[in-house]
């Protein structure tokens, strides 16, 4: 489902994968899901759904371009901030993005989402690229494991109606202290 550009060799389907500098990290991601684009799009920008496979992460918007988007707690601490980049419904959305997890990842200067949404038999194939880090940074290796278990969590919202409750709390968040949000 997954490749890190650089580190692993590309399958036969990846060959659609944008290219990459190997000296800066991209992470992508394809799942297919069995709903139609503008089911997955509206589950990736309606805070009912977020809230359900995102790590309980609630996003916000106006979704026009240039416009700021967080992903907020349900107590109201924004945990991601960015800007949107591109906003084409159903098939592309585009944002800048920082975690403010904690000091390391809000001290990153900020990566780059994109989320392309194809019309396929079936349903809709899903690639989600994170790319723009500097290096393997404290935000690369916060996000590089979570985007996996948040899409499984997406699909599973989608063609079930109920999401993993696992998918309830960002990796390592009942070990480490709330969000910094002072950056």
């Amino acid at each position: 489902m997954s490749r890190r550009s650089g580190k692993a060799r590309p399958a036969a389907d990846d060959a659609a994968a944008p290219k990459v500098s190997s000296t800066r990290p991209t992470l992508v991601h394809r799942i297919h899901i069995r709903a139609s684009a503008e089911e997955v799009w509206r589950a990736i920008t309606d805070p009912l759904f977020t809230e359900q496979y995102f790590y309980g992460l609630s996003v916000r918007s106006d979704w026009k371009m240039g416009a700021r988007i967080v992903y907020e707690s349900l107590a109201g601490e924004p945990h991601m901030v960015g800007t949107l980049l591109e906003v084409d419904p159903p098939r592309r959305l585009s944002f800048s993005v920082r975690v403010l997890r904690d000091e390391e990842t809000a001290a990153d200067l900020p990566s780059r989402v994109t989320w392309e949404l194809e019309p396929a038999e079936g349903g809709c194939n899903l690639t989600v690229v994170h790319d723009e880090f500097e290096a393997e940074t404290p935000t690369y290796r916060t996000v590089e494991g979570g985007w996996p278990l948040a899409l499984e969590g997406l699909r599973e919202l989608l063609e079930t109606g109920k999401a993993d409750d696992s998918q309830r709390a960002w990796p390592g968040h009942l070990d480490r202290p709330p969000p910094f949000a002072g950056a």
